[in-house]
């Protein structure tokens, strides 16, 4: 009965842990994904001609 104790625990211990990657993973893509479209944004308000030249 002793024996079959540490697997159950490596599974709780385990499950918390790949839920924290995950969530630093979705994080990191989140940031990512906010940095370029700011980045985005901030370069179509500052120079529009940038993304349209056939505008003048």
């Amino acid at each position: 009965m002793d024996v079959a104790r540490p697997p159950v625990s490596r599974k709780l211990v385990s499950k918390p842990f790949m839920c924290a990657i995950i969530r630093s993973v979705l994080y990191l893509i989140f940031c990512q994904w906010a940095m370029t479209t700011s980045y985005f944004t901030i370069n179509h308000f500052m120079d529009p001609r940038q993304l349209r030249p056939r505008a003048d």
